[in-house]
């Protein structure tokens, strides 16, 4: 009797943490299912309607992108600040006229607000304004001044309203960050370094330039080329169309061997740097080469 009461007792026991084992592994996964983040379609739509620039979703969630492309053109005023100025000629809203935003300088900044000057809202070539998501958020719950462009006055960002946008909820400042990653870059702004939307080339230095020789074996030079990235670049040395052909010792580095079949003549000779980046530069020599007579 004893037993059979034990065993009565421990059926609904276990399976009660049978069932909660069961609902705790639905409940993970309910939570897994849920973790991607929906935005309400209407918004997202709305939001990609009236982006006013060409938006890049490599690598992006279109639906957030566009759900933060209405946060940021629907919901917010970013563009009245940002953009200097905010409307193309003759379409300004204020002004009565049917509103055309300012493309050319969307979120670019420069817009004066007694001493300060809104900011440069785009992305660069190094990667958005702020750095990362982390910094982004960062700078909307705290306003915190990542630039220090005004230490004189404040640590913290003045005019700009973060402390209304640092209620916004996380899903809406990752979609705002989407969104501000994937807009067009805009040279400029204040503390902006410049050739932020596409840096300079390297630079190709070939030498040695309209050389006269009796050798028939040269050494050409590139090492005073330079990369506007401060990495590696790579060599390519051709003869020039043409030229007469000569044969290129070590083509691929930047002092290859140079050997003259036949002369007098005038070899020309190309010079291709490349920088990580897959940017390019010429420089082109020219040598005379006259056989010596002894």
């Amino acid at each position: 009797m004893r037993i059979k009461t034990i065993n009565r007792l421990a059926t609904p026991v276990l399976g009660a943490v049978f069932t909660m084992g069961v609902t705790g592994l639905m409940d993970v996964r309910v939570a897994s299912a849920q973790s991607t983040p929906t935005y309400d379609d209407a918004a997202v739509q709305k939001g990609l309607q009236i982006t006013p620039v060409t938006l890049d979703f490599t690598g992006r969630d279109r639906n957030q992108v566009g759900y933060g492309s209405y946060l940021v053109n629907a919901a917010g005023g970013c563009n009245d600040c940002h953009t200097n100025p905010s409307f193309k000629a003759g379409g300004d809203p204020y002004k009565g006229e049917p509103k055309m935003i300012n493309t050319a300088g969307y979120l670019g900044g420069g817009t004066a607000f007694g001493p300060f000057n809104s900011r440069n809202l785009t992305p660069s070539v190094d990667g958005p304004v702020t750095g990362n998501l982390t910094n982004f958020k960062r700078v909307m719950r705290t306003g915190v001044d990542l630039k220090q462009l005004h230490p004189q006055i404040s640590p913290l960002l003045q005019v700009m309203p973060w402390p209304v946008y640092g209620e916004l909820t996380d899903r809406d400042l990752d979609a705002i960050f989407a969104f501000l990653s994937s807009i067009p870059c805009v040279e400029g702004g204040p503390g902006e370094k410049a050739n932020r939307c596409a840096a300079p080339a390297p630079t190709a230095v070939a030498s040695p330039k309209d050389l006269n020789t009796f050798d028939n074996q040269i050494q050409l030079d590139a090492t005073k080329s330079t990369s506007a990235n401060a990495g590696p670049l790579t060599y390519r040395w051709t003869v020039a169309p043409g030229s007469p052909t000569a044969a290129i010792s070590k083509a691929d580095t930047p002092t290859p061997i140079v050997q003259f079949p036949t002369g007098p003549a005038k070899y020309t000779f190309d010079l291709t740097v490349t920088d990580s980046a897959g940017r390019t530069a010429t420089d082109r020599v020219s040598v005379n080469f006259a056989r010596s007579a002894f």
